[in-house]
């Protein structure tokens, strides 16, 4: 290993955050402070610039400066938000609520992400405004973070939403539906799910590990054997990722998929459901 590797690992007290970046503690590379310094430069250019720097280098100790920036335009809030999300700057999510009422719609759009990332049910009431937005977007956003905030107060509303002009926005509508646990919905979950032609929503496996709901997991599971492989394959891994073992009878079917991205990833979500090389491989070999 080069020396002056070895010297910097030994004098920095490297941390890996989350998104793997290599941050050192009580200390401030060039780059990041030139970057906050142009935090406070009047051209909105540069400081949404100086905020996408920031955050990428993982730099949490600009957050409260950047939150100040959640008051500037919108041309420059917007990115303040994402940097903030990025950062894991629970203490902005008051300052970013607001944002919520704001007259622009990326910053309410990127408001509620936000909401949803920190899983601020607080701010229910306020997305439920949203779902009459007249922004598609917004209105997209606000009922899928009512799904996983398991908002059941919001399913008037969102039984309002299954009108909406936009077919995306009452496909939505009708899984949130679904995840609201909402009988009804519930009992046409295989037709609500089957509208997304080719993945299972990552709203619907979020929500389930989220509140529990393991009675939604059969239908998932249904979806092993669909005729799409785009289907086939986002079902094995919602399945592996909700860690249902019980699927891997199912999962080990595909092990002889016509498909080769099938047949990889049904072989990843086994191991990882704790199958072992040998099973797998016996299950290769079983004539059908």
């Amino acid at each position: 290993m080069n020396k002056t590797i070895l010297i910097l690992i030994g004098i920095s007290c490297a941390v890996i955050t989350a998104g793997g970046i290599m941050r050192y503690r009580n200390f401030a590379s060039p780059e990041i402070i030139a970057a906050r310094q142009q935090l406070h430069n009047e051209d909105a250019e540069i400081r949404i610039a100086a905020i996408e720097t920031l955050w990428k280098l993982g730099d949490k100790a600009s957050a409260p400066e950047i939150r100040k920036l959640l008051n500037d335009n919108d041309k420059v809030a917007c990115p303040a938000v994402i940097a903030l999300q990025a950062l894991g700057d629970k203490a902005s999510v008051p300052e970013i609520r607001k944002l919520l009422k704001n007259k622009d719609s990326y910053a309410r759009f990127f408001a509620i992400n936000a909401m949803r990332y920190f899983d601020s049910t607080e701010s229910a009431p306020e997305i439920r405004e949203l779902l009459k937005d007249k922004d598609f977007g917004v209105r997209m956003q606000a009922v899928r973070a009512l799904a996983v905030f398991n908002d059941k107060e919001s399913i008037p509303n969102i039984k309002e939403m299954l009108k909406d002009e936009d077919e995306e926005g009452r496909r939505w509508a009708a899984l949130s539906l679904v995840i609201l646990c909402d009988k009804e919905s519930v009992a046409n979950t295989h037709s609500i799910i089957k509208l997304f032609k080719y993945f299972i929503p990552g709203e619907l496996v979020e929500a389930i590990r989220k509140t529990g709901q393991k009675d939604l997991i059969p239908y998932i599971r249904e979806f092993i054997s669909d005729e799409m492989n785009n289907m086939r394959v986002s079902a094995i891994n919602a399945l592996s990722e909700l860690g249902d073992k019980e699927s891997i009878p199912l999962i080990k079917t595909r092990l002889k998929d016509e498909d080769r991205w099938v047949r990889e990833v049904a072989e990843e979500a086994l191991k990882k459901l704790g199958v072992t090389e040998k099973e797998i491989k016996e299950a290769k070999e079983e004539k059908k």
